[in-house]
């Protein structure tokens, strides 16, 4: 028997088994892990031939998941660059991979600014943001986006199962961009999973929130909002995290827009005797959208 016959192939073919309808249509905002915004509500829907409900037959029985997906929107070769959406000075917006938009071919969220990435051509370092977006860690020892095959692993909470007229599943505190492509689904196993022992590297607990609050044209924008209770609690969560790139800290003067749902959140930052605030200061339905 040769060497040869031990050697995995040199290509693997995935196919989605189904694909992520959520509140993030876009990758800026997007909490980092999941479960910190527990308001995301998100749903799989499972594509034929997966969609026959003989597949998830058990699966209720469980209250977490996990979901195998791809990063689709972090390129593999050269950059996208969104021709419609503008600067950082234009209302809210910026280019996907500028570094203002904390893109994910950005230095802080791990891109390796090359000409080409996948698993042709990858860098071996990569900025996670939980260390400033500066100080660099080798690829599999963090969870960045920016990987030879561009996996992607999210624990979720599973809250129903809908099986008339295919499968789709309703999820909650998901991290996941809304077209995501999911791969493979596997219950979640506490017993077996659950270590809080466990040593975590340079994030050994969960990011400190910063506080969050809404300018008087925010609250009438929210209240003129059909679902502004859970829209405002959605906001708060996600704000609370963070989004800016890692090195935008201290004198931030930038305003910054996140999508969420079918609004543009635009905020900025306050600081008072060195505490920074996030304040909301408008909140634009997509409709109402300018560029």
């Amino acid at each position: 028997m040769s060497t040869h016959d031990h050697m995995p192939p040199d290509a693997l073919t995935l196919t989605p088994i189904g694909v992520i309808k959520s509140d993030y249509p876009d990758k800026f905002g997007i909490p980092r892990q999941p479960g910190l915004a527990p308001a995301a509500q998100a749903s799989l829907v499972l594509l034929p031939p997966y969609d026959d409900p003989l597949a998830v037959r058990g699966l209720d029985d469980f209250s977490h998941i996990w979901l195998t997906f791809i990063f689709h929107l972090s390129p593999e070769r050269g950059f996208t660059n969104s021709p419609g959406r503008g600067f950082t000075n234009s209302p809210g917006r910026g280019f996907k991979n500028s570094p203002e938009r904390g893109g994910k071919n950005s230095p802080e969220r791990g891109g390796n600014n090359s000409p080409e990435h996948g698993p042709e051509k990858w860098s071996p370092l990569v900025r996670p943001p939980r260390l400033g977006g500066n100080a660099k860690v080798g690829v599999f020892a963090s969870r960045s986006t920016h990987r030879p095959n561009r996996l992607g692993l999210s624990l979720v909470e599973l809250v129903d199962i809908d099986t008339r007229g295919g499968v789709r599943l309703h999820l909650k505190g998901a991290d996941l961009v809304n077209g995501t492509p999911v791969l493979d689904i596997k219950p979640y196993l506490p017993w077996a999973e659950a270590h809080p022992e466990a040593r975590a590297g340079f994030a050994p607990q969960a990011p400190v929130c910063l506080a969050v609050t809404f300018s008087d044209q925010a609250e009438v924008d929210l209240a003129n909002h059909p679902h502004a209770a859970a829209l405002r609690e959605l906001i708060v969560q996600v704000l609370a995290q963070d989004p800016r790139p890692g090195y935008r800290k201290g004198g931030d003067t930038r305003r910054y827009g996140v999508r969420l749902r079918d609004v543009d959140v635009r905020f900025s930052v306050s600081t008072t005797e060195g505490h920074e605030t996030l304040v909301v200061e408008a909140i634009v339905s997509f409709n109402d959208i300018r560029y």
